[in-house]
């Protein structure tokens, strides 16, 4: 116990996963580069582990899930993702479109070199994805959950925008049938618009 460790639980979010492999890597936050793969249990819908305090560490799930659109099972080999930036509390952090499309921003950037605040860059990556996918600012991807959808969640909800943008892009994904580079090609894209966004300032 102590301080030197702290968990981390949450759920993968891309429709119904039917089974999941989760996995989770230390990032070093001078070059980006990932070290040794670091257990995750699996239980059902959830994972959990524990990672050193203070780690910048990224989550990658794989799966199957049900498709929304046609109730096939689909098998997604390309993981979803978060990154968490390095805290000393426990966290709960679910896995989706959005915390994955905020992880690859950062990456690429961690990438690059020469970051000094990485806290400061998941937030600016954060924010950045909440305008692409029209959620309300201040949302927090990793906080979204498909169960606390309701009866009376608008489209301002952006817990329902989630689902049905994660049910739109896998519609797209299989009538394309791009899946296997599909998911990435909507990653480079709004790789690209923000790089040009960041251009235009």
């Amino acid at each position: 116990g102590g301080s030197d460790e702290v968990s981390i639980s949450g759920t993968p979010q891309k429709g119904l996963f039917t089974f999941i492999q989760v996995s989770a890597f230390p990032v070093d936050q001078s070059d980006g580069s990932l070290g040794a793969r670091i257990n995750v249990d699996v239980s059902g819908q959830n994972f959990s582990t524990s990672v050193a305090a203070n780690q910048l560490t990224l989550f990658e799930a794989k799966g199957e899930f049900t498709s929304e659109i046609t109730g096939n099972p689909v098998f997604a080999e390309k993981p979803l993702k978060v990154i968490l930036p390095p805290g000393s509390t426990d966290v709960n952090a679910n896995i989706n479109i959005a915390t994955t499309l905020v992880a690859e921003l950062v990456l690429r950037d961690l990438r690059a070199g020469g970051v000094t605040n990485v806290n400061a860059l998941i937030q600016q990556h954060t924010e950045f994805i909440n305008r692409a996918l029209g959620f309300p600012a201040g949302t927090d991807p990793s906080q979204l959950d498909f169960n606390d959808i309701t009866e009376s969640s608008d489209m301002s909800d952006p817990n329902l925008q989630l689902l049905i943008l994660s049910g739109g892009l896998v519609e797209m994904l299989l009538n394309n049938k791009l899946y296997s580079g599909g998911f990435q090609n909507i990653v480079d894209g709004i790789l690209a618009a923000e790089n040009d966004a960041e251009a235009a300032t």
